[in-house]
């Protein structure tokens, strides 16, 4: 339910030009969840260490209660400009690589394109680079993550078989390395 009504605000938040963040809730006895707050992503007051970023500003916005999930109060009214339709795309809540578009970057990677080729190629049927849903970062990012999971399971078993193809060979060479259950190495020696 709470899922629910978070998507709803994202939408809203998203028509009019301004990210949502989750805040303030409250559980009854029992350890349910009975009331969440939503705000604007500039609304409330920074925590101490972030006192040197200047854009935050005291807006709340719709608050829920109970487990009917109603809405008690809307304030449409902010201390601050928001973000032109145009560029909604842009504020970090909603900037995602679509399913679609990480199927396109994956396509055009394992042709052997490098990045900003990719980007560039995306950009151009777009429209324009403020047309693209998401950043340049966002598509770095991805690739990153991509190549991290690739990575994860073939770097450790690419270096025990190397290790233990130089101590078959060299009958000096020595190699020991523990595994975790997972299949993950923990030590080599």
């Amino acid at each position: 339910m709470e899922e629910c009504a978070y998507e709803f605000y994202m939408r809203f938040g998203k028509c009019h030009g301004f990210g949502v963040r989750k805040e303030d809730y409250g559980k009854n006895d029992d350890g349910n969840l009975i009331r969440r707050r939503f705000f604007c992503n500039k609304a409330g007051l920074r925590d101490e260490k972030h006192y040197n970023k200047y854009d935050r500003k005291r807006c709340h916005k719709l608050e829920t209660q109970s487990s009917n999930w109603k809405v008690r109060k809307v304030i449409l009214e902010h201390n601050h400009e928001l973000v032109a339709r145009c560029m909604v795309h842009l504020i970090p809540k909603f900037c995602r690589v679509s399913g679609a578009a990480k199927d396109q970057l994956d396509g055009m990677q394992s042709h052997g394109l490098p990045t900003s080729k990719i980007l560039g190629y995306m950009e151009g049927i777009a429209g324009g680079y403020s047309l693209l849903v998401f950043t340049k970062m966002n598509a770095y990012n991805y690739f990153d993550r991509t190549k991290r999971a690739r990575i994860a399971d073939g770097d450790a078993n690419s270096a025990i078989v190397y290790l233990e193809g130089k101590a078959s060979v060299d009958p000096m060479a020595m190699a020991r390395y523990n595994l975790i259950k997972e299949g993950m190495l923990t030590n080599l020696f």
